[in-house]
Formats: structure tokens, C-alpha cells, sequence
């Protein structure tokens, strides 16, 4: 069965992975759990390095491993570990993890000794959601290792702890045999009178569920464990020690970060030194520059992270309306708030050029500065178009004291005649503070300016069977997300039908179609969260509305929901229990024509709707990212023709 292992791994490798001699094996193949492996390393001061987060990174992420690799090459480090999610991940297939992993050990494969891993989510949630589809656990333990297991390096023991042992939906925990077993292997550690590290992908102390002061922390004070590093959160910080035990948490080598590297938010490496005295060292380097490992605090990063988070930083009070015909420039009121507790200084503008590199001065002094990349790696053309009508002035600076608001008008313009309706314009937010080493801290807060729309639909004429309006609208991100999709926006055009139905006709881009999946839910996580490409139709008349969930999955018919008062029960597609609906497939897209008779549509004035149209775009992973017709609270206005009030 070892031999059979071997095989598999080469065919989907090129070449084994080279911890394949070094782990025990199960009869399927797959690595056993808890195992000690014995490691002979040179008999000097021992250096560990430790690779952060890749995931989330697209394709833009690989160099950055690489970058690392080469980096460890030439430093010789004794060991190298990861703090996981070396794989996207999060998907249904196996062919695609397999491909992922195969990129991961392309580059990985030329140190000229192994990676340790450590399982990080990314690496086995499966993208059914499931919590109990152990799939890629177990692809997991066939192609990088067991996930849990301690090395025995000749100056230190470092014990590999698996975070995602319960799923997120349970809480993170160790389970009791986890806990056992980390008992045995501390005490194994501590036998050696060696310092004791413990990696993990989740910072498990962070977490309630976990109960790591009660059950978990205790036990390391009592062995002696020097150090914890763990990552997940892409933002690099040191928490403080407690009773001797360093707590650190990593931030990305090639994975997904959106923000200044004053945030903690940086592609680096971790180097662990065991001194000859025993004592423990943690740093992190980047091209050219070591960094402390207090380059980033949690106060300050818990800072930076509030006012990214905070949906009170950056709040529109009105909105542009729409139609525009001729030229023209106005103002939008807009609040400003300060949620920390110390000042900062707000400046913004539109976005009218792809970003560029920004420079990061020098860290202390003496050091170099350095160019970070973000805001390119991260530019989606899709999303964040530089070419919109809608040109946004400038402004700021405004400046704030801790827990202040203040409103400001916000100006913008339009230099010619619009034929169309305007699409998702973006203003960029910057926040800057300065943090607990005096250093400008930018907190970049990204806004999509609401626009009201109208749109007018004709009456049928005598020799037509239906009237459509005139411009095709844009379903739009209008909040950004590092999620989004790299597809062009979906598009809609309204009309009516003779016998007074609503017609709607959408067209979406869309380079993979979801396959058929059974999904039990009946409740309004799954008009949030669909497992399918998916419209979501909002209709609402006066003080009424109606909610429909439409899912089109690849293999099959599409199928029906509606949401009536927090209660989901499937619908047919027929024109009479719910709306009638056709949907078809073409290279690259897919189109769908509903339609919506007059009876289920609510109750309430005849002579207009309000319309909210979502875009759900599922590419058979975990994350399915929306798109939608208009911003939240600025539903589209049907303008209808006369008609008498609908029998019900």
C-alpha cells in the first residue's frame, strides 16, 4: 500500500513529495495522526523558518512563494515549516486541489529539504460545506502529511497542533484526543530538556470555543513551551507573552492582503532561533530588511483593523439619481467617523488610473524603504474601473478626534452626456493615524457611490407582444470584497408583456457553471449563501414585498424559492406558484429570461415597483460572490404604464 501511495503522489507531483519516505503510513495510504518523527539536523545553533498564509493569493501569490524559497536557499535555514493553507482550496474538486498542490510543490521542491506543513483551513474545508465531508482531509494526509504529528530537531521539539479538527460552525477546539495527545507529546518534549515550539494555522487562543486558558495554556506553562506561531489572519502581530510563552501570529507569503504594511498586513518570513542557551528568538524579514517581532502590536493592528471593519467610518447620506442626460456636477453628503482612540486624518479621491506601487519608509532607522505591491496585486479592472463618466473630486484633509463624526459634501462631475446608466464609481477613503512607534499609519476604505435609479418601461403597442427599456443596467459590485470574481458585470433590461406580466432579462458572464448539489437549507442563509450560479429578485410596492431565489445549476432545471417573513419554501417555475423562467448556457455565459405575473407580485400601488436584482456567481467554491443591481437602500424604480390593479 506504500508503494501505491508513492505512485499516486508521483502521478499527480511529477516527483513524490519528499516527506513521503519519512512519514508512517495507514493501509489506504494516508499518513498516521500523532506520530514522532525523528529528524538529524547539524549539531549547531539551530535556526527554524516558518512560511505565512499563501491562500486567497490568486495566481499573483505564487511569486511570492518562490521569492521565499529562493530566500531560504541561500539562508540555510535547519528546518522549514508552513502555518498552512498552502492551497486555495475551498472547492468541490478534487482534480482542482490536486493542481493547486501541484503549483505548491513545484516551487516548494526546490529547497533542497523538505517543507513541514501544517494544516491550515484552506487545506481541507471542502467548498460543499458540509461539515462532515472529510474529503480533503483525508487528500491531505495522502499528499502532504498527518495533521498532527511533533518534530524532534537536536535543539528543540516542535509540536504540530491541528486547528481545524471542528469546524468553524461548531467552534474551534481541541478534541479530547487532541488534548491527550498534546499532553504525551509535551511531556515527550519536555524529556528531551529541549525549548518546545507549538504551530498551528488558527491563533486557537483567540477563540472562546477553545478554552484555551482553561485547558490549553496551563499545560504549556507547566512543559515549558517557549513559543506559539500560528497565522490565519493575514496580519502579522505579537501578542504579549504570558507566564513565558510567546504567542506570535503571521501575516501572508503570497497570500491575499489588502492594506498598508503598517497594518500588519505584509508578504514575509519567520525565522525562529534557538539560541545555545536555550532561550527562543522570533523574527520576520522582508527583501532587504529584518523586522522585530513587535514590528506590528496588536493594539496597533486592532486599530487598523477596527476602522477597516467599521461600517460607520465611511457612510453616504444620499445618493446620485438618475437618469442623467446633459452635463452637469453636484455634491453628495457623506459621514465621516473616527472609531478609535486616538486622532486620524481623512483624505479621499476617485479612482482614474490603475494603482501603482506605494512606498513604505524605512521601518527604523537605518533601515531601507520599500515598495509595497498590494494595491496592484489586488486591482480587480473588473470591479474597480479607472474610465467611469462619474469623476469624483478630491479632498481632505478632514481631521477627526477619537469617536468624532462630521459630515462633508463630496463633490463630483460629468463632463459629457451619459447614454447609458452610470456604473459602480469607486472613491478610495484613506485613514491615517500614527501608531505606537510613531510611524503614519493609511487605512485605505473603499466606497462605491450610490446611485437612485429609474428606469421607465413603455406600454405595449399594438404591434408588439412586449416593451422593453431602452438601456441595459449593470449588476454591479457596489461593496468591495478581495473575493470578487475576475468577470466582467452581469447585465439586465426590463419590460412588459401584453397581459401585464414583469419581463426580466439577464445576461452574466461566467467561465464556470456550478454542477448539480443537493442543498437542504430552507431559511434565508440560502438566498444569502447559495451553493449555485443564482438571481435573487426583491419586488416591493408601498409597504409590501416578495423575495424569490432563483438557482440555475449546470446539470438539471433551475429551481424556485421564495422568502416569505424569514420562512424559504421551494417554488415552481411556472408562471402560476412562482415565476416562469428560462435559462440558458453559452461558452463563457449564460442568459435568463423571468417572468413575473402580475398576482405575485405584492400587494400595493399598481402604478410602480421597486426592484432589487442580484447576481449570485458560484464557481463550485466556498465563497459565493454577489453582484447586484443597485447599491442597498437604493432599490430601481419601474416606472409601468397605467394598468388596472391585478386580480388576486
Amino acid at each position: 500500500m506504500l508503494c501505491a501511495a508513492l505512485l499516486i503522489a508521483a502521478t499527480a507531483f511529477g516527483n513524490p513529495p519528499r516527506l513521503d519516505g519519512v512519514w508512517s503510513r495507514d493501509a489506504d495510504g494516508a499518513a498516521t495522526e500523532r506520530q514522532r518523527v525523528e529528524v538529524e539536523t547539524p549539531n549547531r545553533a539551530l535556526r527554524i523558518a516558518i512560511l505565512p498564509d499563501r491562500t486567497t493569493g490568486r495566481d499573483w501569490g505564487l511569486p511570492y512563494f518562490a521569492a521565499a524559497v529562493e530566500d531560504l536557499k541561500r539562508l540555510r535555514p535547519d528546518a522549514v515549516f508552513t502555518v498552512g493553507d498552502m492551497v486555495q482550496g475551498y472547492t468541490r474538486s478534487t482534480e482542482t486541489w490536486n493542481a493547486e498542490a501541484a503549483e505548491w510543490f513545484a516551487i516548494a521542491d526546490r529547497l533542497p529539504w523538505p517543507i513541514w506543513p501544517v494544516a491550515g483551513n484552506h487545506d481541507v474545508v471542502s467548498g460543499t460545506r458540509d461539515p462532515k465531508d472529510n474529503t480533503f482531509e483525508e487528500r491531505y494526509r495522502r499528499t502532504f502529511g498527518p495533521l498532527r504529528y511533533a518534530v524532534e530537531l537536536p535543539d528543540a521539539t516542535v509540536i504540530v497542533v491541528y486547528s481545524d479538527g471542528r469546524r468553524a460552525e461548531e467552534g474551534v477546539a481541541l478534541s479530547p484526543e487532541d488534548l491527550d495527545w498534546l499532553e504525551e507529546s509535551l511531556t515527550a518534549a519536555e524529556s528531551r530538556d529541549k525549548p518546545i515550539l507549538l504551530l498551528m494555522h488558527r491563533p486557537m487562543w483567540r477563540s472562546r470555543s477553545a478554552r484555551w486558558d482553561e485547558l490549553v495554556h496551563p499545560m504549556l506553562v507547566e512543559h515549558g513551551v517557549s513559543a506559539v506561531i500560528a497565522g490565519h489572519f493575514h496580519a502579522l502581530q505579537r501578542d504579549p507573552d504570558r507566564d513565558g510563552v510567546q504567542y506570535h501570529i503571521l501575516a501572508a507569503c503570497g497570500g491575499m492582503i489588502d492594506q498598508h504594511p503598517h497594518t500588519g498586513q505584509l508578504q514575509h518570513l519567520t525565522f525562529v532561533d534557538v539560541l545555545p542557551e536555550g532561550a527562543v528568538e522570533v523574527h520576520h524579514q522582508l527583501l532587504g530588511v529584518t523586522l522585530p517581532p513587535d514590528h506590528v502590536t496588536a493594539a496597533d493592528q486592532e486599530r487598523a483593523w477596527r476602522l477597516k471593519q467599521s461600517a460607520e467610518a465611511v457612510s453616504f447620506r444620499d445618493a446620485i439619481v438618475e437618469p442623467l442626460t446633459t452635463p452637469t456636477r453636484g455634491s453628495l453628503e457623506i459621514e465621516l467617523f473616527n472609531p478609535l482612540d486616538i486622532p486620524i486624518r481623512w483624505n479621499w479621491s476617485g479612482l482614474d488610473a490603475p494603482p501603482s506601487a506605494e512606498v513604505v519608509p524605512p521601518a527604523f532607522p537605518g533601515a531601507i524603504s520599500w515598495n509595497s505591491r498590494t494595491p496592484v496585486d489586488t486591482f480587480n479592472p473588473f470591479t474597480m474601473l479607472v474610465d467611469s463618466p462619474l469623476a469624483i473630486e478630491p479632498g481632505g484633509p478632514v481631521e477627526l478626534a477619537p469617536l468624532e463624526r462630521k459630515r462633508i459634501r463630496l463633490g463630483w462631475r460629468i463632463e459629457s452626456a451619459v447614454a447609458t446608466p452610470l456604473p459602480a464609481t469607486e472613491v478610495r477613503f484613506r485613514a491615517i493615524y500614527r501608531d505606537g512607534l510613531d510611524r503614519e499609519v493609511p487605512v485605505t476604505v473603499i466606497k462605491r457611490v450610490p446611485i437612485a435609479r429609474t428606469a421607465a418601461i413603455a406600454a405595449v403597442g399594438e404591434s408588439s407582444t412586449e416593451s422593453w427599456t431602452r438601456s441595459r443596467f449593470p449588476i454591479s459590485a457596489w461593496e468591495f470584497s478581495p473575493y470578487d470574481s475576475l468577470e466582467a458585470d452581469a447585465s439586465a433590461r426590463f419590460g412588459l408583456d401584453r397581459d401585464g406580466s414583469l419581463l426580466l432579462d439577464v445576461e452574466a458572464p461566467d467561465e464556470v457553471v456550478s454542477t448539480s448539489i443537493e442543498d437542504p437549507r430552507l431559511d434565508p442563509s440560502r438566498l444569502d449563501d447559495p451553493m449555485l450560479d443564482s438571481i435573487r429578485i426583491d419586488l416591493s410596492r408601498g409597504e409590501s414585498d416578495r423575495s424569490w431565489l432563483l438557482e440555475f445549476p449546470a446539470e438539471g432545471e433551475p429551481r424556485g424559492f421564495l422568502l416569505e417573513q424569514d420562512l424559504v419554501s421551494a417554488c415552481g417555475l411556472d408562471g402560476v406558484s412562482g415565476p416562469l423562467v428560462s435559462w440558458t448556457r453559452e461558452e463563457g455565459r449564460w442568459r435568463a429570461t423571468v417572468r413575473i405575473a402580475p398576482r405575485l407580485w405584492p400587494a400595493g400601488e399598481s402604478d410602480g415597483l421597486r426592484l432589487q436584482l442580484g447576481v449570485a456567481d458560484n464557481d463550485e467554491t466556498y465563497h459565493t460572490q454577489w453582484r447586484f443591481l443597485a447599491p442597498e437602500g437604493y432599490p430601481l424604480r419601474l416606472l409601468l404604464p397605467p394598468m388596472a390593479e391585478p386580480n388576486r
